[in-house]
């Protein structure tokens, strides 16, 4: 598996010749404006294809996945119909028998196939819970038995036209060749492409050596069946024994036909085969359609790289592009602070507070105002309304030091401002409420009355004022 530069245990889907790097699908930059623009998150460039063999799941992995595939409520109600048949088949005459016989061959053989071309495809489940796959295909356990005859009518030619020896190398031969034998039939239907030699080493030579180990699963698969059969077959009576290990036999030339459509769909792009389902990754590891999540993986890629500036600049920009998109200033206050950029939190923080407040995030306001504060003890938020709300905010939040903080700047940095005698009330309140400072309260009610007698909240100063005679 070619792996991601900056996830080590997942597949890397596309490189940046470059920059040198791997990337998987979560590190891939996507261009909306131009389709199918893939580019690199570093320096931005066209990135190219690595193909998807290597990054699918390894067939030889898969084994235990293999051979629990059969084991679904579909699956295993189907071959119990057809064990049950086959039950149902040993207690009537022989003549009829062999008609039943012949029935259960071609439902199983016809699933089994069934199972191998939704397999490649790109279906890691089994075909959907009906009788779908029993309407199409029709010919093809008939076309599995002409491939059949087929490699016993060769070996027997060379048997008899030629030597012994030639012989058992030829069944040998075809014996190996049985699986690519199967997986094109399955996919082309053709039994004519199925026999072809030409054809049958070209899959292997897609496969390449890991053909060899495809070849011995399925001997393993097939051996552990003989031995459960044998051992079904000495310990108990055939009524019971022949039904059952038919059952046990198809789940396990399902699990087959399975591992057998799942190589295909590994190696779809070397043997020449669409697939509907391309490579089926977990919801996380795709690539984000969401501008938050995209910039905060480019941010994360630059900065592993130590590219603070451009990565900086690029967080600029997107914000630019989205002014409102409060979880990308999210982001920035977070990349901000982690980066211990004193000159930018407080910058920064001049859009972030009012989508804050917008969107309720009360808590983060406090903070971000804060932050800002310690940074800056002249801070200025430049929208006047912004300052109020932050600090009628702050009082409700029982940050008593915070609002004080904002509300005695409010005076020098919003002269002439339409609020200014509420921020001014408030300011007076805190100082003989929570500072304790009654004097610097009366004067400023004092001028406030003075400068302000038509204002609607006069009566309200002047309650207050007598109450602090």
């Amino acid at each position: 598996m070619i792996a991601c530069t900056y996830h080590p245990k997942k597949p890397a889907r596309r490189c940046c010749e470059s920059c040198h790097i791997n990337l998987c699908q979560q590190c891939i930059k996507i261009d909306n404006a131009i389709q199918e623009k893939f580019l690199c998150p570093i320096c931005e460039s066209q990135t190219k294809h690595l193909g998807y063999a290597h990054a699918i799941e390894p067939f030889w992995r898969r084994l235990g996945k293999v051979l629990r595939y059969p084991f679904n409520p579909f699956t295993l109600s189907y071959l119990a119909g057809l064990t049950l048949f086959l039950f149902i088949a040993m207690l009537i005459p022989i003549p009829f028998r062999w008609i039943f016989f012949i029935f259960i061959l071609y439902a199983i053989v016809k699933y089994a196939f069934a199972v191998l071309e939704h397999s490649a495809r790109g279906f890691l489940t089994p075909p959907d819970s009906g009788l779908g796959h029993l309407t199409k295909n029709n010919w093809i356990p008939l076309q599995y038995i002409v491939v059949l005859g087929a490699f016993l009518a060769i070996i027997w030619a060379v048997w008899t036209y030629l030597t012994l020896g030639l012989a058992i190398i030829t069944a040998a031969s075809l014996l190996y060749l049985m699986p690519a034998s199967i997986m094109l039939l399955g996919v082309t239907g053709n039994s004519i492409h199925a026999i072809h030699p030409i054809a049958l080493l070209d899959v292997t030579r897609a496969i390449g050596a890991n053909y060899l180990l495809l070849w011995l699963m399925m001997v393993v698969i097939a051996l552990a069946d003989g031995l459960i059969g044998l051992a079904i077959e000495q310990g108990l009576p055939t009524l019971i024994g022949l039904p059952s290990g038919f059952f046990i036999s198809s789940l396990l030339l399902i699990a087959n036909f399975h591992l057998l459509g799942y190589v295909v769909y590994q190696y779809h792009e070397t043997l020449g085969y669409d697939v509907d389902q391309d490579f089926t990754e977990d919801e996380d590891d795709l690539p984000s359609t969401h501008s938050a999540d995209a910039i905060r993986q480019e941010i994360h890629i630059l900065l592993e790289k130590g590219d603070y500036e451009t990565a900086k600049k690029r967080l600029k920009h997107k914000i630019i592009k989205e002014p409102n998109n409060l979880e990308i200033h999210h982001f920035c206050h977070q990349f901000l602070t982690e980066q211990n950029d004193r000159p930018g939190i407080p910058r920064h923080a001049q859009q972030y507070l009012p989508l804050l407040l917008a969107a309720k995030e009360n808590n983060q306001a406090i903070n971000v105002i804060k932050l800002s504060y310690a940074i800056n003890p002249d801070y200025k938020i430049k929208d006047a309304n912004i300052a109020l709300k932050l600090a009628q905010l702050a009082i409700a939040q029982h940050e008593k030091g915070l609002a004080t903080t904002i509300l005695s700047h409010y005076r020098t940095h919003y002269p002439g401002d339409k609020n200014m005698v509420e921020a001014q009330f408030q300011y007076a309140k805190l100082l003989h409420e929570f500072h304790h400072d009654t004097a610097q309260a009366k004067m400023i009610l004092r001028s406030l009355i003075g400068r302000h007698s038509q204002h609607p909240k006069i009566e309200l100063l002047t309650d207050y004022w007598n109450k602090l005679q």
